[in-house]
């Protein structure tokens, strides 16, 4: 302890377990206490700059964690690879071996290595994570958004575990175990052991994994934030008042920030409660994400009651996207906020069904009559037909084809749609609620449920595309 504050606080940095136990000797060492009264405040300076330290990091990482983002939009085209990589990076830093650098910068709030939880109340006495709550001063220095990416984070850590202790495993030539009887460490070869030891591998493995769930991962991806949202916003509802409602104190320390242990005590009863529901709308995503939930289907009888006869006449991906497009909107009505997941489901259905019913239909024809490529007027747009093989259309391209191209308008009109004007406004409008979706951070339920109520009717916009007297 003889060491300056600022030479010891680079000591001890870099572990954030490695100060605690020089701590926990001072207390426990009447020896010690005697010959270094000091050491007290000394440590209480040492451990106030070591927690300044990480706040910056965790700053910075987060801050790093958005440039990042911006760098994989325009790098990855595909959608799917691109949320993907962002659910991976959310749990795994790409470039180290250790997991999340977040939760590693959380872990000089508690001076220790455990995982943390969403939750802030703690409930669970089986589960062996910190609740974020013991984090509050570091979480409430950083910006909103910051905050917001860390509850994301370590929730996302929280679903994806098994994917992630699955992938280290397999980078791990040998395995290690305890002898109950002995209590030493015997170790025994791994024959799941498929790869050198790199984040690489490990960041790739999760990718994959997510990529070929049976959730989309723009899905996944959005149902995840929109449940980090809510728990950010109960954390901070837990830790800005007491439970008779008046703004928190200053603490013994002095600092304010952070509620007491009596204040948390008296408000895990109360918070428990409130966040039942929470928890199981979190399992429901959970279970669906390991396939092992309540199917989506179960949502098809009322679907169909709504569309009519026109539900069975739906390509079965379509189908398929409107139940889950459902559920997802059932797991998220108590909010008023956070219906991106259902509105780009419902946008992908229809985007399926329209290339199903009208534009794959034309691009068949073309095919089978030798055409190799296929533009309209204005070649810089992306083609219909590259090289003999059909190209991968967005909804707003095919809006686009339907209202340039007079060829294919003319092929429409002659299958008998009377009303390709307005398939092409409705595709128009649904563009502009997609890119809501996939950009706006709040969501209003209104906009799903006007997106619900254009889609889940007899003579909708899914309707439409089948007033057709031409059948596929």
């Amino acid at each position: 302890m003889e060491m300056p504050v600022e030479e010891s606080v680079e000591f001890y940095w870099g572990d954030p377990s490695f100060f605690k136990p020089v701590s926990l000797h001072w207390y426990s060492c009447p020896s010690c206490r005697l010959a270094f009264h000091e050491a007290v405040e000394v440590m209480k300076s040492v451990r106030h700059g070591i927690e300044r330290r990480a706040m910056t990091l965790l700053s910075q990482i987060c801050e790093k964690h958005f440039i990042e983002a911006n760098s994989s939009r325009s790098a990855i085209t595909d959608p799917s690879e691109f949320y993907a990589d962002r659910l991976t990076s959310l749990m795994v830093h790409g470039e180290e071996l250790h997991e999340s650098d977040i939760q590693y910068a959380l872990c000089y709030a508690v001076e220790g290595l455990p995982d943390f939880t969403a939750r802030c109340d703690g409930s669970d006495e089986s589960s062996p994570r910190i609740p974020l709550s013991q984090c509050a001063e570091f979480i409430l220095s950083l910006e909103p958004k910051a905050q917001s990416l860390v509850f994301a984070s370590v929730l996302c850590h929280e679903m994806y575990y098994q994917l992630y202790q699955k992938a280290v495993r397999k980078t791990q030539p040998l395995l290690f175990r305890v002898d109950p009887e002995t209590g030493k460490f015997i170790k025994s070869e791994n024959e799941e052991y498929e790869h050198p030891n790199d984040s690489g591998f490990i960041h790739s493995s999760i990718k994959s994994a997510i990529m070929s769930s049976e959730v989309p991962p723009e899905i996944a991806y959005e149902a995840l934030h929109a449940a980090a949202s809510e728990y950010l916003r109960r954390f901070k509802e837990s830790i800005g008042r007491t439970p008779s409602g008046e703004e928190r104190s200053q603490d013994q320390s002095g600092r304010r920030g952070v509620p007491s242990n009596i204040a948390v005590d008296e408000l895990k009863g109360d918070i428990a409660d409130s966040f039942d529901s929470l928890k199981a709308s979190q399992n429901e995503i959970l279970r669906l994400l390991d396939r092992n939930s309540r199917p989506a289907s179960a949502f098809e009888p009322d679907i169909e009651l709504q569309l009519g006869s026109v539900y069975r006449r739906l390509e079965q991906k379509t189908q398929r996207l409107l139940q889950i497009a459902e559920y997802l909107y059932d797991i998220n009505k108590s909010e008023p906020n956070y219906f991106h997941g259902s509105v780009m489901m419902m946008a992908n259905a229809y985007e399926n069904e329209l290339y199903v019913r009208v534009i794959g239909r034309y691009i068949m024809q073309l095919l089978e009559s030798g055409t190799k490529t296929y533009y309209c007027d204005d070649i810089t747009t992306t083609p219909l037909i590259e090289n003999g093989e059909p190209r991968n259309l967005t909804l707003g391209n095919m809006k686009w084809y339907l209202i340039r191209d007079k060829s294919l308008r003319e092929w429409v009109e002659s299958m008998g749609y009377s009303s390709l004007d307005a398939i092409s406004k409705d595709a128009g409008w649904l563009v502009n609620i997609r890119n809501q979706a996939a950009h706006k951070t709040i969501l209003e339920r209104a906009v799903a449920d006007e997106v619900r109520h254009k889609m889940l009717n007899s003579d909708g916009i899914l309707a439409r595309l089948h007033a057709s007297e031409a059948e596929p």
